[in-house]
Parts: C-alpha cells; sequence; structure tokens
C-alpha cells in the first residue's frame, strides 16, 4: 500500500514538473534551468510552488479518506450479510416452530 502511494505521489510530481514546463513555454526537450530570470518571477514561482503543495496535501486528504470509505464499505457489507443470516435464522424457527 506504502509502495502505491509513493508511486502515485511520484507521478503527481512529475505531471506538475510537465504542467510548469509548458506554462514556461518549454517542450520535452526543454533545457531551461528553470531559474527565474527576476523577482517577479520568482515570487510567481513560490506562489505556483505553494499552490501545487496545498493541492497535492489535498489529494493526500482526499486519498485517505477514499481509503477509509472503502474500508467501511466492507465492514458494512460484512454486517449486513450477518443481519440477513439472523433474519432468515429467526424466520426459519419462527416457521419450524408450528
Amino acid at each position: 500500500m506504502r509502495s502505491m502511494r509513493k508511486s502515485r505521489s511520484r507521478k503527481r510530481s512529475r505531471l506538475i514538473w510537465r504542467t510548469i514546463r509548458k506554462e514556461q513555454g518549454c517542450d520535452a526537450d526543454c533545457t531551461h534551468t528553470g531559474k527565474p530570470e527576476s523577482q517577479e518571477e520568482s515570487a510567481a514561482l513560490l506562489k505556483k510552488t505553494e499552490e501545487i503543495a496545498e493541492n497535492q496535501k489535498t489529494l493526500a486528504s482526499l486519498d485517505k479518506r477514499v481509503e477509509a470509505h472503502k474500508e467501511l464499505s466492507g465492514i458494512y457489507g460484512q454486517w449486513i450479510d450477518i443481519v440477513t443470516v439472523q433474519q432468515w435464522m429467526a424466520f426459519h424457527r419462527g416457521i419450524t416452530a408450528c
């Protein structure tokens, strides 16, 4: 499970950097160093980096919530199966007791 999270994180990171390079006008073979040329570019890059970090935190939180919901749905499914069996047993006892 941990390796799946690392894999998703790496994929997200690659996607983010591709997006940033695309926004900077770089293609796949871009040799741009990524160093900002002015203070405004530095501020914009910092802001974008902070937005990306916040988005990654949000995605990680949502991933955890999805996993929790999947686990709960499995538990509820088992609980429903148990209740169904108990209902059938009670029904069967009622029919055979007559």
